[in-house]
């Protein structure tokens, strides 16, 4: 096992932190550091029941997660963000696949290495990341933040072409405030939603950096937005809108990527995305959508990409393995204090289903506990049947 001495600290800070925030008194001389600081956060634990197609064989892996999230207001227009987050992970998984370990510590993404896997034991693996990092500086015109943070120019639910900076895995419920990169973001505001940002992210090599601008209007009771960008070795434009239909809502992005060094090649990749959603008065939420991946694999080739690639973390080229994805949503309330819900996704050219039901129970004001599924059905070229699922029992608490 290996620790850094900076991760020691960090850990510290990390367990420290919580319990110090609750000691500020706002009737003390501690006031006017409450007024410069604000601490909240999560702890969470995952318990996982996976089955294995067709066996009768299962395992169970359970995950310790801790979440911290500081900012500070050093000045009337200047805020900072630090975010750390730790996961212990035990079980299955860590006793018996081959790499599980170095495969946590290789999803924390970056410019600066700000992650460590300081645990890496036969039966239990410990990995922290700061995930968000930076300095904002604002006024009623102009917004400039610098560091690592999320950098979303998504408009639609579920797959996000237009989110060149930090894509994310559908998959991944787990993780509600997504992936952050080290970058800079500058925006210009126009009033309402008006505004035009512009983003550059480095990378470690000039074939990985992305620079990025984007107008964002609304137009006919439309948001629009329109975008162009380098993305790593290509050239990207594209564009979103958000509005209505009827009483529906009806998003949608779509992104161009050509390959910059031959503006003659016929081998650029659409990706386009859309969705409609409803609310019905007593509460019950509907939501259909699909993804075209003009690159997607076919055939033999689908099937491969699935089994290997499908809970990575995606590339905006290409957010999901197939041509074709269709996804319909639903929510309903069962009392003020339990949600339902049920998302499901089809790959209609091998016939592959995904469910993913969900129950959300509220205990008290900062106790949350969530029942989850993960189900695969499918022909992957041996007849329709069951290709693996999971379930997961969450407890949350927040301060």
């Amino acid at each position: 096992m290996k620790m850094h001495t900076r991760w020691i600290f960090l850990l510290c800070l990390d367990a420290f932190i919580p319990s110090f925030s609750f000691s500020q008194n706002d009737t003390t001389p501690g006031q006017k550091f409450a007024d410069k600081i604000s601490v909240s956060g999560y702890v969470k634990s995952m318990e996982t029941i996976s089955v294995l197609p067709n066996t009768n064989s299962s395992y169970t892996d359970q995950l310790f997660h801790h979440r911290l999230n500081i900012r500070v207001y050093p000045a009337k227009r200047s805020t900072g963000g630090f975010d750390l987050r730790t996961r212990i992970f035990f079980g299955h998984m860590v006793s018996n696949a081959p790499g599980y370990s170095r495969g946590i510590e290789k999803s924390a993404r970056g410019y600066f290495d700000w992650s460590a896997l300081w645990l890496d034991q036969k039966s239990v693996a410990g990995h922290s990341t700061v995930d968000r990092a930076w300095l904002e500086w604002s006024n009623h015109k102009w917004e400039a933040r610098i560091g690592r943070q999320r950098i979303n120019w998504g408009m639609n639910l579920g797959w996000n072409p237009n989110d060149i900076f930090n894509s994310y895995s559908l998959f991944d419920f787990d993780y509600e405030e997504r992936p952050g990169v080290d970058g800079l973001l500058v925006k210009r505001n126009f009033g309402g939603t008006n505004h035009v940002a512009v983003g550059i992210t480095p990378g470690r090599t000039t074939k990985t950096w992305t620079a990025g601008a984007l107008f964002r209007f609304n137009k006919w009771k439309y948001d629009w937005q329109i975008m162009g960008a380098c993305f790593h070795e290509d050239l990207a434009i594209g564009g979103g809108w958000a509005g209505n239909l009827g009483r529906a809502g009806f998003k949608g992005e779509m992104t161009y990527f050509h390959p910059a060094a031959n503006l003659t090649d016929t081998t650029g990749a659409l990706s386009l995305a859309a969705n409609l959603d409803y609310v019905f008065p007593k509460g019950l939420y509907l939501n259909g959508g699909f993804l075209y991946n003009s690159i997607g694999a076919r055939g033999n080739a689908l099937i491969t990409a699935v089994g290997t690639g499908f809970f990575q973390v995606p590339s905006p080229k290409s957010l999901m393995p197939s041509r074709i994805t269709t996804m319909a949503m639903a929510m309903y309330p069962l009392t003020p204090a339990l949600n339902s819900g049920l998302t499901i996704l089809f790959i209609p050219a091998i016939n592959l289903i995904y469910l993913m039901p969900n129950f959300g129970y509220s205990i008290a004001a900062n106790w949350d506990l969530d029942l989850i599924a993960q189900v695969f059905f499918g022909d992957l070229g041996k007849g329709f049947t069951a290709l693996g699922s999971a379930g997961f029992l969450r407890l949350r608490w927040s301060y």
